[in-house]
């Protein structure tokens, strides 16, 4: 007779306690990503890992399109869905027979997508996409389809040639929406709908923000183009490429402003509007390994609060993939902070090694409760230590968990853990923390926190382990709660006997299998059955998917 896995119904957790810590620092190499993968936005889903797209990205599959994703930000994986449809594909490029320099970011709670379209500098366009859905990846665990929405502005309207290298971003103070973009025609602002979808006036105000026309400077060293905005202490930093991005000219500059509306200026107090800027990553002529640096996409603080910026870059031995050019392929490096708040890089120069954000390797001094059940919610993915079992509630029935067994876990993902009581040291490669990150039907936090109302919490309640209705309760750090608008007081069963498992031998003394509804089964299934014994005796119980 087959053999399944049964779990009693009393499957639920006890709160822990337990220390983070981390102690081992790993290094990565340079380029993170070693193919083609120009023009690079990153940005973290909500589902706790990282994405990337590209102008080579966008030039996968026909047309069709493909991110890469990533759980530690250094080894990055091509995702199987496609980007947007043929269709859509069709609708883009009415707009320009390129298609460059993406950006996706959530405005509103709606993820966007904004592209540049080009055919040449008095034929191009900023358009705009939708996901069809509030999270990203979509509750499916899909990346697409992005559906076509509007073209936002064209230089054949605006006459500002080059609008290309979108990037959006709203002011915390305002609320406004702003969109900054530009190449050969210098780098403008104009305001969008707080939606993000469309441009806020009928008549819009372009405002020029940075650098010079290529026809007043044929060097371009002040020519600026893939302008990218981040905020630190007060102040936002305008990160701007200039030169020629297929050589060695190419280089990285930054200005900065204390409002998003302000004059932005460089070290040493010049506009940014006269093609004035701070070097702050460039290669000399003779470089071999790496050079022409820029078109940064992508900023981020690890747990340590070190600051890094990815970027593209030629690197010697990088494949030509899908691009008709040199391949710049995608680079990470840290970014440090002078005593003034101006970023420099070291040596100004890129690295082929440096001290991995990610691979911060971590541990977690957990305790399993003499209940044998617990919760945890961890910022790294750990390895599932011997007699462990880890597991996802996904459903509840008539005041039972329904959950599922998995084999390998996620960072940033709250789950229901089984194990002899004792001791255990978890450990992983930490990554930065996501708060309140529901799985299942269980959000977790790396923070003490009161238990939101209306929620359950694990506790050894008068019906015995269980989920209860929360009162005035702290969840404690790196532990979850259970989030449900039921209004039962707690999900268990009554004290029925459980089975660990069924053996051969056992399975004999099962007389009779019922569903939920009272139907005789030929045999157990999948989820909760009820079981008479051929001792009269009668048990739930769950089988775990």
């Amino acid at each position: 007779m087959k053999q399944y896995k049964v779990l009693s119904l009393m499957l639920l957790a006890l709160l822990s306690c337990g220390i983070l810590r981390a102690e081992e620092t790993k290094f990565f190499s340079n380029p993170v990503f070693a193919h083609d993968w120009a023009d690079p936005d990153v940005w973290q889903g909500d589902d706790g890992n990282f994405y990337t797209f590209s102008t080579a990205g966008a030039k996968y599959s026909g047309g069709q399109a493909k991110f890469l994703w990533s759980e530690d930000r250094i080894r990055w994986d091509t995702i199987p869905d496609y980007v947007w449809t043929l269709e859509t594909l069709s609708q883009i490029k009415k707009y320009g027979d390129n298609i460059w320099a993406p950006q996706v970011v959530k405005v509103k709670n709606q993820w966007l997508m904004y592209l540049s379209c080009y055919t040449s500098e008095s034929k191009s366009a900023i358009v705009v996409l939708k996901l069809n859905s509030e999270t990203f990846p979509t509750k499916d665990g899909l990346h697409g389809p992005w559906t076509f929405h509007s073209v936002l502005t064209q230089s054949s309207v605006s006459k500002i040639n080059d609008t290309i290298d979108p990037f959006v971003v709203e002011d915390p103070e305002t609320g406004k929406v702003w969109m900054f973009f530009g190449g050969v025609g210098r780098v403008h602002r104009v305001e969008l709908a707080s939606d993000g979808l469309s441009l806020a006036e009928e008549t819009p105000t372009y405002t020029h923000v940075a650098g010079l026309k290529d026809s007043d400077d044929r060097t371009r060293e002040k020519v600026f183009e893939a302008s990218s905005l981040y905020y630190r202490d007060g102040y936002w930093y305008l990160f701007v490429s200039s030169g020629f991005y297929s050589n060695y000219s190419y280089s990285l500059k930054v200005g900065r402003s204390e409002t998003l509306t302000g004059d932005f200026v460089d070290k040493n107090g010049n506009s940014m509007k006269n093609g004035l800027a701070t070097t702050i990553l460039s290669t000399p002529k003779s470089s071999t390994d790496f050079w022409g640096p820029g078109h940064n996409g992508g900023i981020f603080d690890d747990i340590e609060g070190r600051t890094y910026m990815y970027y593209h870059c030629h690197a010697k031995d990088v494949p030509v993939t899908v691009a008709d050019y040199t391949p710049r392929a995608l680079m990470l490096q840290q970014m440090y902070w002078d005593s003034e708040g101006w970023p420099y890089f070291k040596n100004g120069k890129p690295v082929a090694s440096e001290e991995c954000p990610a691979y911060t390797n971590s541990y977690f001094e957990f305790e399993v409760p003499s209940s044998g059940w617990a919760t945890i919610y961890l910022p790294f993915a750990f390895e599932i230590p011997e007699g462990m079992e880890v597991y996802t509630p996904h459903a509840i029935q008539s005041n039972v968990l329904h959950i599922t067994r998995v084999e390998k876990t996620k960072a940033n993902t709250p789950y229901l853990v089984k194990a002899p009581t004792g001791n255990y040291d978890l450990s992983g490669y930490s990554r930065d923390t996501i708060d309140n990150r529901m799985n299942g039907l269980l959000v977790g936090s790396h923070k003490e926190i009161a238990a939101p109302a209306g929620t359950y919490v694990l506790d050894n309640g008068t019906q015995g382990t269980g989920f209860y209705r929360a009162g005035s309760y702290t969840v404690r750090a790196h532990q979850a709660y259970l989030q449900t608008d039921s209004t039962d007081p707690y999900f268990l069963c009554e004290n029925f006997s459980g089975l660990e498992a069924i053996s051969s031998n056992e399975s004999g003394r099962i007389e009779a299998v019922y569903n939920l509804n009272g139907q005789k089964l030929n045999g157990m299934e999948q989820g909760i059955s009820i079981i008479r014994m051929s001792d009269g005796t009668v048990r739930k119980a769950i089988v775990v998917e």
